[in-house]
């Protein structure tokens, strides 16, 4: 499941991309694909309970994004519910029995007896290494990032224990925690210069607007979870 978000197969390819986001994201990545069995592939995520106000919330403002770069080419569309935070990148196994093996020794905290509110920072964009996607993202902030941050790093040192020479690649870098809400799919690839033009001018946006401020202040943190994602 790559936990991201063309036009009729965009319901049956979000899922996926959504999970490649950490192999996705440009500032951390190199490209490169490690561990590639093709086989039982994983993803460890949360969960985010949205409901429909907060949804009306996300639709409002990727339009008002949207409008900011009118005069461009971009245009994201929202994202369905669920949305989700990823945990980990795509994590691949040769067998079914690798992957429960992986996931037996992995102990995830729950939040139900210490709950986590959900807290956001301001909207920002990245570009998919692996295909044309504009990804239009939230990064976490306050205790969310720091109880899931913890939870990456434990994922992580899992992750160098079981995969052990190829950990550099796999591990997830736990100030890339975000939700990923719109997306828009180029019919080319955005040159990096134009994506910085485009962050440039989102982050002027979000200084004279309250996108800088926690957009779920009522939602909590449904505890991580993995999940097979193909065979």
């Amino acid at each position: 499941m790559d936990l991201g978000y063309d036009s009729e197969d965009e319901d049956d390819t979000e899922m996926d991309d959504l999970l490649k986001q950490q192999q996705e994201h440009r500032k951390y990545y190199d490209g490169k694909v490690v561990g590639m069995y093709n086989k039982v592939s994983l993803f460890i995520f949360v969960n985010i309970p949205l409901a429909e106000k907060e949804m009306v919330g996300i639709t409002k403002l990727v339009g008002q994004i949207n409008q900011l770069f009118n005069d461009t080419y971009l245009c994201f569309e929202p994202l369905e519910s669920p949305l989700h935070i990823s945990l980990s990148q795509n994590l691949h196994f040769q067998t079914e029995d690798e992957k429960d093996r992986f996931c037996q020794d992995l102990s995830l905290e729950s939040f139900q007896e210490n709950p986590v509110r959900l807290k956001t920072k301001a909207p920002y964009l990245f570009q998919s290494i692996t295909s044309r996607k504009i990804f239009l993202s939230i990064k976490l902030g306050g205790e969310s990032l720091g109880r899931l941050g913890t939870i990456v790093g434990q994922i992580n040192q899992r992750i160098h224990s079981y995969f052990k020479a190829q950990e550099s690649h796999l591990a997830y870098p736990p100030d890339n925690l975000h939700i990923s809400i719109g997306v828009f799919n180029p019919t080319t690839r955005v040159s990096s210069k134009d994506l910085d033009d485009f962050n440039r001018r989102l982050s002027r946006w979000n200084d004279n607007s309250s996108t800088g401020t926690n957009l779920f202040p009522e939602i909590w943190l449904s505890s991580p979870q993995c999940s097979t994602i193909g065979v």
